[in-house]
C-alpha cells in the first residue's frame, strides 16, 4: 500500500476485499481516514483487531470521537506508544542523516527495512505520522518497537538540532527554523543539566531576539518558566529571567493583558530588578495597540528588496508573506490581502500544498476574510488549512486555533450546532496535547454557553458558562472584565429560568467586578444595571430595581446609547 490519496470507489473496494462488508462502517473509515491510502489500510488493520474481541461497529472509526492517531496505537503498551511519539519529532532533514539515527539506535533497521517505512510515509519531509509506521514496525521487531532508551534517542537528536541551529541565516527565518528551535529546546529539557541548559538556551535565544522573532521565544520561555518553578529557588536567576522575558515579549507582541498579568505576579524586589534591566514603566502598559511605525519602516524595507529582486522563489514567497502581516498591524487589510496570494502561489509552486509554509498563507487569508466579517470565505481557507494539516496527522497548537476559529465564524452564520461541534473537537485537541487549562478553553466553555443561551437551552448554557467562570478566575484572576462577561451570563440565565435571588447574586458580582477593574462606565456595565433592575422586579424590591435603572441611564447617557436610555427610562417611570 502507498501513500497516496484514492477515490472513494477505490478505497469501498479495498475495504471489502479486506472483509469489511458493512457499508457504514466503510463510509465512516474512508471519510475518517480522508481517502489517504495507507490510513485506509491501517483502519482495516483496527477492524480486524477489534473483531477478535467483539464487532466492530461505524462509531470505533469516527475520528469527531476519537482521535485518529490514538485508533491507530490503542493496541500497544504505554512504552510502545511513547517510542512512536519520540520517532514523531524526527524530522528527515534527508535520507541517509534519518536511516542513520534509526541504525544507531538498532540495527534491526537494515536499510532494506527502511527503504520500505520510507515509501510507507505519509509526509515527504517530515516522519510525523507515528502511526504510518506502526504496522509495519510491530511486523519488523515483533516483540519490541524500538529497544534503546527514551534519554538515549534525545540526547542524540539535540545534538543534531543543536548543530542545524548554528548555521540558520537570521535574516530570513521560516516556519522550519522555528520548529527547529523548538525541537532543540524540548530535546534539550530532557537531557541536559538543568543549569547548562538554561545557558544554552539563554545564548541561542539572543540571535532569535535580534531577529524579533518574539512569538516563538515567549513561547519557550513560558515552557522554561514551567520547568524551572518546582526548583526555582536552587536557580532563581534564571527563573526571573524567564519570567522578565515574557513581559517583555507579550509587550512586543501588544499583548499588553498578558504582560499585566506577569507583573502582577512579581515581588517588590523582582519588580525592582525588571525596572531596572528593561527600564520598565508601568504606563507601557496601559497602551493600546496601535500601528507601529516599526510596521511601516519593515513593509518599506522589504517591498524594496522586492522591487530589487530576490535570488528566489522560496524568498519572494517568504517577503509578500512578512509584508502581509506588516499590513494586518497596520490595518491595511486590502494590501495584507495582495502579499497573502502573492505568497500563497509562489510557497505553492515551490513547495507544494502540504508544506506548512503554504498551509500558514491559507491560515492567513482565513484571518484576512475573518476581518473582512466574510464568514463563509474564512472558513473556507481555515477547513482547508485544518484539512491539510490533518492528512499530515499534525496534532498541535494550530489545529486546535483553526477548529476554534472556524467555531467563531460558524457562529456569525448562525450555525450553531456546527460551531458547538467544533468547539468540542477543538477542546479534545487541548486534551491530545495534555493541556487543561489556558485562554481558548475558557473561551470554548463560554462560547458554547453563548450558544445554548442563544437557544434558550438553559441548562447546558448554565454548565459552560460556570466552567468558563472557574477557568477564567484561575487564568486572570477575580478582577477582570472578562470574569465580569461571565458572572453576567451566569446572571441572566437565572432570570430566565425564574431563578431571580440567583440572577441578583451574580449580576450584582459582575458590577463589583467591572467597578473594581475601571472607573470607567461601559456599555457592559450599563446593561448589568439594566438586568439586576429586572430580577429586582420580578421579586417586588421596587426600591432597589429603581436605584439601578438610575444608574443604568445614567451610563446610556454618557455612553450616548439613546434607544436604551429611552426604553430604560420608560421602565423607571412606569415603577413611579
Amino acid at each position: 500500500m502507498s501513500a497516496e490519496v484514492i477515490s472513494t470507489q477505490e478505497a469501498s473496494i479495498y475495504l471489502q476485499s479486506r472483509g469489511i462488508s458493512d457499508t457504514s462502517i466503510i463510509a465512516e473509515i474512508v471519510r475518517g481516514s480522508q481517502n489517504l491510502r495507507l490510513n485506509i489500510a491501517l483502519c482495516a488493520d483496527t477492524y480486524h483487531f477489534i473483531l477478535r474481541n467483539r464487532k466492530p461497529s461505524a462509531l470505533d472509526f469516527r475520528a469527531e470521537f476519537e482521535p485518529i492517531m490514538e485508533r491507530y496505537v490503542r493496541h500497544l503498551e504505554i512504552s510502545e506508544k511513547a517510542m512512536l511519539r519520540i520517532l514523531a519529532n524526527i524530522p528527515l532533514w534527508d535520507k541517509e542523516q534519518a536511516e542513520m539515527i534509526l541504525k544507531q539506535f538498532s540495527p534491526k533497521f537494515t536499510t532494506e527495512t527502511f527503504d520500505y517505512l520510507m515509501k510507507l510515509s505519509c509526509v515527504k519531509m517530515v516522519f510525523s505520522n507515528y502511526y504510518t509506521i506502526l504496522a509495519e514496525v510491530k511486523k519488523i521487531l515483533q516483540k519490541d518497537v524500538l529497544p534503546f532508551p527514551k534519554i538515549q534517542l534525545s540526547d542524540f537528536l539535540f545534538d543534531i538540532y543543536d548543530k542545524k541551529l548554528a548555521g540558520l541565516n537570521f535574516e530570513n527565518l521560516t516556519s522550519f527554523d522555528r520548529q527547529l528551535f523548538q525541537l532543540a529546546f524540548e530535546m534539550g529539557a530532557e537531557t541536559a543539566d538543568i543549569a547548562t541548559f538554561c545557558l544554552w538556551f539563554e545564548h541561542k535565544s539572543e540571535s532569535f531576539e535580534q531577529a524579533k522573532e518574539y512569538a516563538i521565544l515567549l513561547l519557550l520561555n513560558e515552557k522554561l518558566s514551567a520547568l524551572l518553578s518546582p526548583i526555582k529557588h536552587e536557580l532563581m536567576n534564571y527563573y526571573n529571567q524567564s519570567l522578565y522575558k515574557r513581559i517583555y515579549y507579550n509587550t512586543q507582541l501588544q499583548q499588553h493583558a498578558e504582560a499585566r498579568k506577569i507583573v502582577q505576579s512579581l515581588s517588590t524586589a523582582q519588580m525592582a530588578e525588571y525596572r531596572q534591566l528593561y527600564a520598565f514603566s508601568e504606563k507601557s502598559l496601559q497602551q493600546s495597540p496601535q500601528p507601529t511605525e516599526n510596521a511601516v519602516n519593515n513593509i518599506k524595507k522589504w517591498t524594496e528588496k522586492l522591487a530589487a529582486g530576490v535570488s528566489s522563489d522560496t524568498e519572494r514567497g517568504d517577503l509578500h508573506y512578512k509584508i502581509a502581516q506588516q499590513h494586518f498591524i497596520v490595518a491595511d487589510y486590502d494590501s495584507a490581502f495582495y502579499h497573502i496570494k502573492e505568497s500563497y502561489n509562489a510557497r505553492r509552486n515551490i513547495l507544494g500544498d502540504f508544506h506548512q509554509d503554504t498551509v500558514d498563507c491559507l491560515i492567513l487569508m482565513g484571518d484576512y476574510y475573518q476581518k473582512m466579517n466574510n464568514a463563509v470565505e474564512a472558513i473556507k481557507h481555515y477547513q482547508r488549512a485544518l484539512d491539510i494539516s490533518l492528512k499530515k496527522d499534525r496534532h498541535d497548537e494550530s489545529v486546535a486555533n483553526l477548529l476554534f476559529n472556524i467555531a467563531e465564524m460558524s457562529i456569525k452564520r448562525k450555525d450553531f450546532q456546527k460551531a458547538v461541534d467544533y468547539f468540542k473537537r477543538c477542546l479534545r485537541q487541548w486534551e491530545i496535547l495534555g493541556v487543561e487549562l489556558n485562554e481558548m478553553i475558557a473561551n470554548c466553555h463560554f462560547k458554547m454557553g453563548y450558544i445554548y443561551d442563544e437557544v434558550r437551552n438553559w441548562d447546558p448554557a448554565l454548565k459552560q458558562y460556570v466552567t468558563a467562570f472557574e477557568m477564567r478566575k484561575s487564568l486572570l484572576g477575580e478582577n477582570h472584565d472578562k470574569v465580569a462577561d461571565v458572572l453576567h451570563n451566569i446572571g441572566t440565565v437565572y432570570y430566565n429560568r425564574a431563578v431571580y435571588a440567583e440572577a441578583v447574586r451574580y449580576l450584582g458580582k459582575a458590577i463589583t467586578v467591572r467597578l473594581n477593574v475601571t472607573n470607567e462606565v461601559s456599555r457592559s456595565l450599563a446593561l448589568s444595571c439594566y438586568n439586576l433592575a429586572l430580577a429586582f422586579i420580578k421579586m417586588n424590591r421596587i426600591e432597589e430595581a429603581k436605584n439601578s435603572l438610575a444608574k443604568a441611564i445614567a451610563i446610556f447617557d454618557r455612553i450616548d446609547d439613546h434607544d436604551m436610555k429611552n426604553k430604560t427610562q420608560n421602565m423607571l417611570n412606569g415603577l413611579r
